[in-house]
C-alpha cells in the first residue's frame, strides 16, 4: 500500500495493479503520521523490498519485523 499526496497524487491509482482505497482527511492525517513515528522509532531498514515476499509468503513474510502497522479491515463509508 503507497499513499500519493499531491501534487501528483491525483494521477495515480489507474494503473491495472493499483486500486484507490479511499482519501485521507485532516484526521486520517494525523493517524498517518503517527503510523510514520511508530515505524521510525522500530529502527528497521528500508523494508520496500519486503513487497514481493509478503505477495508470495504471506504475512508469515513479516514475522522479522513484528513492529510493523497493518491493515486490520477497511469499511466502506455509508
Amino acid at each position: 500500500m503507497f499513499i500519493a499526496l499531491e501534487p501528483h497524487g491525483r494521477r495515480l491509482g489507474k494503473a491495472a495493479h493499483e486500486a484507490a482505497l479511499g482519501r485521507v482527511d485532516d484526521a486520517g492525517l494525523q493517524v498517518l503520521d503517527s503510523i510514520v513515528r511508530r515505524f521510525e522509532a522500530t529502527g528497521y531498514p528500508d523494508v520496500t523490498g519486503l513487497q514481493g515476499a509478503l505477495v508470495a509468503e504471506g504475512n508469515v513474510a513479516a514475522a522479522a519485523y513484528p513492529g510493523l502497522d497493518y491493515i486490520v479491515r477497511v469499511e466502506e463509508e455509508p
